[in-house]
């Protein structure tokens, strides 16, 4: 394995920790990501697809447009927060589908992300259980401050990891039948709802069906062809 594809791997393993990774370490891996990923396509003298230039563009322009608009926030520390964000979220389909992809199972970097969105899930609970029990009874806002103030993460990003992350272990657990993935995606479930954050519910709600009812859960087809 050439040393460009282990730099990949090892970026995308590392991005795939972003739950519990400072935003930084994060911000950094996405422009080694980023900047490796534009090495190997150079190296194998890739043309992108017309498509996939399409779909990309249509992935990025919502972050890359939350990103020109921070820069005239009133605040702008918190604006500088939300670009690092949305930057990299624009970055990494190109990364991703425009480039040549890591040469790493798809399955051992989600199992990394859920896994690393689990550790969240236990480590903010935990902390806010010995803080204050009460506020798991408490309203919504109150915990998500109680949350946020454990973490240092924006409750609405906690949510969309962790509702992410229990996609992703249903589709497991749905193909292969384990407990451990059917467990790990209620405790991820469970951690999303205690946030209450109204959109990555809905978008939660309506993933989740098309994953329960698919009819060929053992060949998923590629959104790109």
């Amino acid at each position: 394995m050439r040393a460009l594809d282990r730099l990949s791997i090892g970026a995308l393993l590392l991005l795939a920790a972003q739950p519990i990774l400072p935003l930084p370490i994060a911000a950094s891996a996405v422009v080694i990501l980023a900047v490796v990923q534009l090495a190997r396509a150079i190296q194998q003298h890739l043309v992108p697809d017309r498509r996939d230039l399409l779909l990309v563009a249509a992935l990025a322009l919502p972050f890359v447009l939350l990103a020109i608009a921070s820069l005239v926030a009133s605040d702008h520390s918190a604006a500088w927060a939300v670009a690092e964000r949305t930057a990299s979220l624009a970055v990494l389909p190109i990364c991703l589908l425009l480039m040549p992809a890591p040469p790493v199972g798809r399955t051992l970097v989600l199992d990394v992300f859920s896994i690393a969105a689990v550790c969240l899930g236990l480590y903010a609970n935990v902390g806010v259980a010995w803080d204050d029990a009460q506020l798991f009874t408490a309203t919504a806002r109150d915990y998500r401050e109680a949350f946020a103030t454990r973490t240092g993460i924006h409750a609405v990003y906690a949510a969309y990891y962790f509702f992410v992350a229990a996609l992703i272990q249903l589709h497991a657990a749905r193909e292969r039948r384990s407990t451990l993935r059917w467990s790990a995606c209620a405790f991820l479930l469970l951690c999303g709802l205690l946030l209450a954050s109204r959109m990555p519910i809905i978008a939660f709600a309506c993933a989740a069906p098309v994953i329960l009812f698919r009819n060929d859960p053992a060949e998923p087809q590629s959104v790109l062809r």
